[in-house]
């Protein structure tokens, strides 16, 4: 074995009797040598050095004997920095690992002005449009936002207390997902993650992912253990994310009264669960997280929410940023998965912020766009809910009535659908590449839940022999309670828009 040489004995020596070595899980009977190592090598990344060459130039340590306070300085000891200022298009080059990490007072106080918030429905298009053809997979999504969480979870944790224990709770659909992948990057980091899943899809997708989390001996539960605030640091909040409608059902319901009432940190996954997507805590739940990880991108309801957070889920590409408006939004450092956005859980801020809207717009007089402090425990004090309907027909056309019968059936059979009905013939005259075209076809009329519709669409265009499908919903406004109540029972929970199975 080769000997160390002065500097990385003194880089090891100073972490290791360092308080910021406090960052990583501290409660390990056996402290492995090699996080001491990574540990260094993530703070000279991020904290202090902004050049390696043939020679070491440190940010803020003019010599070897400054090099804990360089470690030390600006961040809060994990692997997530704080940035105010740089626009998220510049990740395409590393240059901005410096300086930036301290923004003025002004750019702070501007945030929630100036980075976009997305709609519900801007959301589930962004994810749709990512799965577009070439696109990514469900599966490369959630394995990227799952380690977006669990790095923005170490980040958060940056000194535990007790044990390094974190009770994380799933729900059925891509959210749940992606708290069983940061369960499992979790356990790799050093931590001791417990899960609670208690409806689990019968798809090969979250099978796999249970069976990835029993296979590092992670226990995967039903039921909410008891004396939570006793036995865990930290619980992450993985229920539900953007593509949910309407108050929550048993057992989330419960769930959720328990969250309420805990003092032990918990950490929300792109939206609080409970929460309307983009009007905060209409429902009454009484929940606020005390650190968020928006991914992709902050939804409308963040302007309701004061506490630590976090940006996760680096994937999207330029086009689509400036596509969404989302150039505003904060880079990630060099190759971390997550970023603070510094200054949410300030109450100050710009005057002007009262009056403009998630994009820094001047908001229309009978819209309430952000507000001030806590959303309130009290349904009498919420604002008021979205409009989107729970319920949508969306007509899909078929080259033929074979075509037709079998997409009506694989959605029916995936739950995507309550029921299709197929119209035999309708005369389509429609332009394609340039020439007007007319043609028979047959029209699917399927009856659904709104927040499945990029699901549905999604499989549609896997499934359909159109290079171009069609699939153009529209909102229910009214109908027999019945048989709403029979379209909710007959489809499945929402998976965020991002299941095309």
């Amino acid at each position: 074995m080769r000997s160390r040489t002065p500097l990385l004995q003194f880089l090891v020596a100073s972490v290791s009797s360092s308080s910021s070595f406090a960052a990583g899980p501290t409660s390990h009977a056996h402290p492995r040598p090699h996080q001491a190592l990574a540990f260094v090598t993530h703070s000279l990344a991020w904290g202090s050095i902004r050049a390696i060459s043939s020679s070491i130039t440190l940010a803020s340590a003019s010599s070897v004997g400054d090099l804990p306070a360089a470690l030390n300085e600006g961040g809060k000891g994990g692997t997530c920095r704080s940035f105010s200022g740089v626009p998220l298009h510049s990740d395409s080059n590393s240059n901005n690992m410096g300086d930036p990490c301290k923004g003025s007072d002004a750019a702070v106080s501007s945030w929630r002005q100036r980075i976009t918030l997305l709609t519900q429905k801007e959301a589930q298009a962004i994810d749709e449009e990512l799965m577009g053809t070439p696109g990514f997979s469900v599966d490369q999504l959630m394995e990227l936002a799952g380690l977006s969480v669990a790095s923005a979870i170490h980040d958060f944790l940056a000194q535990p207390t007790r044990s390094a224990s974190i009770l994380i709770l799933c729900g059925p659909g891509n959210n749940g997902g992606d708290g069983l992948v940061a369960a499992r990057h979790l356990y790799h980091f050093g931590y001791r993650p417990v899960v609670v899943y208690p409806k689990r899809p019968a798809r090969p997708l979250f099978t796999n992912l249970v069976k990835q989390c029993e296979d590092l001996g992670i226990h995967v539960g039903v039921d909410m253990p008891e004396d939570i605030e006793a036995k865990f640091d930290c619980v992450v909040d993985a229920l539900f994310g953007f593509g949910t409608a309407g108050p929550l059902r048993a057992p989330f319901g419960e769930m959720m009264q328990v969250l309420s009432k805990l003092t032990t940190p918990i950490v929300s996954v792109d939206i609080p669960s409970g929460w309307d997507v983009e009007a905060g805590d209409v429902y009454g739940t009484g929940f606020t997280p005390d650190a968020l990880v928006s991914l992709t991108a902050p939804k409308k309801c963040a302007a309701l929410f004061r506490g630590r957070h976090y940006l996760g889920g680096r994937f999207v590409p330029p086009g689509l940023q400036h596509q969404y408006g989302l150039d505003a939004l904060p880079a990630y450092p060099g190759t971390c998965q997550c970023v603070e956005i510094e200054g949410w859980d300030e109450e100050g801020g710009d005057e002007g912020d009262k009056d403009r809207d998630g994009r820094g717009r001047e908001a229309p007089e009978d819209r309430e766009s952000t507000a001030r402090g806590r959303p309130s425990a009290s349904p009498a004090s919420a604002l008021t809910p979205a409009s989107t309907p729970e319920f949508v027909v969306v007509w899909i056309t078929a080259p033929d009535a074979k075509e037709a019968s079998t997409l009506a059936e694989r959605l029916v059979e995936s739950d995507l659908a309550a029921c299709v009905n197929i119209v035999p013939r309708v005369e389509s005259v429609y332009k394609w590449e340039g020439k007007v075209e007319r043609n028979g076809e047959v029209l699917l009329m399927a009856k659904t839940r709104a927040s499945l519709v990029p699901e549905l669409s999604a499989f549609v265009t896997k499934h359909h022999s159109y290079d171009v499908p069609e699939t153009i919903a529209a909102g229910i406004v009214g109908g027999g309670p019945e048989y709403l109540k029979w379209v909710r029972e007959s489809t499945r929970e929402p998976a965020d828009g991002r299941d095309t199975d």
